[in-house]
């Protein structure tokens, strides 16, 4: 099971006048965003997403916590707000709902703008993946496939797009210098939104760009084999063998033009 969670803005108050005054307590609203201090990826996680999404486990264990620095780091060289954190973490969970025993891996990112946007952050590319315990390892890779292999429509997306930056703008209708900082961060997600998911998904799922060898089209798939062979009709065998070739291969009963698909030159 894979969750996409949306990304949503919130405030920090504790160092603006009016939250020192007391005025927008965490759980208070702002100019539209949550009050909520600014957490750590993997708080965020844990206290935010975890409560909400699984609310009746019990037995919970964190088993591992991986900080995701090159993540966090093309997201920092793609801001447009000088000075903006960024965190990103995966953690690796277990747990027990309804007599059944999960495991789970949830990931996301934190971007701070910090006090030259009025305590503005939120959550991004937040994702969280989990199987039943011993078949976890199973579904493992299925699951990044059905992950990277998701397709948004392009209309869908574009409303979205639009609503998101109108209920920002509507938000920050009283605050002119963060109205202006939220539009240089619509405009720089739209520039760059594409390429950072894209890498994005390469890192965080193990993922490899392999060049279709009858369209010269770039496909992604699961990089833990040595060899990909592809024919005409987009049908994909993978081994770990030198000598293998499925042209030759009397049980494959499939078009037998394959040719070698290799990793996409960068």
């Amino acid at each position: 099971m894979i969750h996409w969670l949306p990304d949503f803005w919130y405030c920090d108050t504790r160092y603006s006048p009016a939250g020192q005054m007391g005025l927008f307590p965490p759980g208070s609203y702002y100019n539209g965003m949550m009050v909520a201090p600014c957490p750590t990826a993997a708080n965020f996680l844990l206290q935010f997403v975890f409560p909400q999404i699984r609310p009746d486990v019990t037995g919970f264990q964190l088993l591992a916590t991986e900080p995701l620095p090159k993540v966090a780091a093309k997201h920092r060289a793609q801001s447009a707000v000088p000075g903006a954190a960024y965190d990103a973490v995966r953690l690796t969970v277990r747990y027990t709902q309804n007599g059944v025993t999960y495991k789970e891996q949830m990931s996301c990112v934190i971007e701070n703008l910090g006090q030259a946007a009025a305590g503005m952050w939120q959550n991004k590319e937040t994702v969280c993946v989990r199987a039943p315990l011993a078949e976890f390892s199973e579904w493992e890779k299925v699951g990044a496939m059905i992950y990277i292999s998701a397709r948004f429509d392009p209309n869908w997306v574009a409303a979205a797009a639009r609503a998101t930056a109108q209920r920002t703008q509507n938000a920050q209708a009283t605050q002119r210098y963060i109205q202006d900082v939220d539009r240089q961060i619509v405009e720089n997600r739209q520039r760059t939104n594409a390429e950072i998911r894209h890498e994005d998904y390469l890192m965080l799922t193990g993922q490899e760009d392999y060049v279709n060898p009858h369209t010269g089209e770039t496909e992604i798939r699961p990089d833990g084999w040595k060899y990909h062979w592809e024919n005409s009709n987009g049908e994909v065998i993978v081994s770990n063998l030198n000598d293998y070739d499925p042209n030759h291969d009397d049980g494959v009963r499939l078009v037998k033009d394959f040719k070698r698909s290799q990793v996409r030159a960068r």
